[in-house]
């Protein structure tokens, strides 16, 4: 990778970093690690170009006031935290080819979004101040198997019901053939509200929760 790029904006502005081959991973290697791209104008590079080769980012903020801190425009994108924030407004990743897999991680300010409808992206994990996608079909994006819920600081989050559902399934409060509560184990318990929302989200669920 390199720390100055060739300019990919009108402005003339190169990226921070751009990766082309070979791997990088992101990490704080303490607390309050940031890489942060300050400029004017309408259009300038990025934080972080992904044109190629694998990309990490576990930790640390991105952040930018002109444009998406991080822009993935080729190769093998991991994010399983860090913080995202355009302080403009507008994208704060955008997905414009390669691969995309997110476990975990905030868009904190701005958005996700993905320009191409059949774009290889999943999200398994994060918490979104929004997502924007080229058709509006938010959930094409998803995992299989995930849904979305709604955050209690207000953004979208993704709810891991079908993990949610193994774990309840192998500490015997889940039916294995139907999905369902069963009744001995829950006597006398009160189960978190995540399981409400797990149970709920689920699509294969028959007959009524008892």
């Amino acid at each position: 990778f390199q720390t100055t790029s060739t300019s990919r904006s009108s402005s003339g502005a190169p990226d921070l970093i751009e990766v082309s081959n070979g791997t990088l991973t992101v990490k704080d290697s303490g607390s309050g690690g940031r890489i942060v791209y300050s400029g004017s104008g309408n259009y300038t590079g990025a934080c972080l170009y992904a044109a190629g080769g694998k990309i990490k980012i576990e930790s640390g903020t991105l952040s930018s006031n002109v444009s998406a801190p991080v822009y993935i425009g080729g190769g093998d994108v991991e994010i399983t935290g860090g913080t995202f924030q355009n302080t403009k407004s507008g994208n704060a990743i955008t997905m414009n080819s390669g691969r995309l897999r997110m476990s975990g991680g905030e868009v904190a300010s701005g958005s996700l979004t993905v320009e191409k409808k059949d774009a290889d992206v999943a999200l398994t994990g994060g918490t979104f101040a929004q997502i924007k996608t080229s058709d509006g079909a938010v959930k094409d994006v998803l995992g299989s198997g995930y849904s979305y819920r709604k955050s209690s600081t207000g953004g979208t989050g993704a709810c891991f019901f079908k993990q949610m559902l193994e774990h309840y399934k192998a500490t015997g409060l889940m039916d294995e053939e139907h999905m369902l509560l069963t009744s001995p184990a829950i006597a006398g318990k009160s189960l978190p509200i995540e399981f409400s929302i797990a149970a709920g989200a689920y699509k294969g669920l028959r007959g009524k929760i008892r």
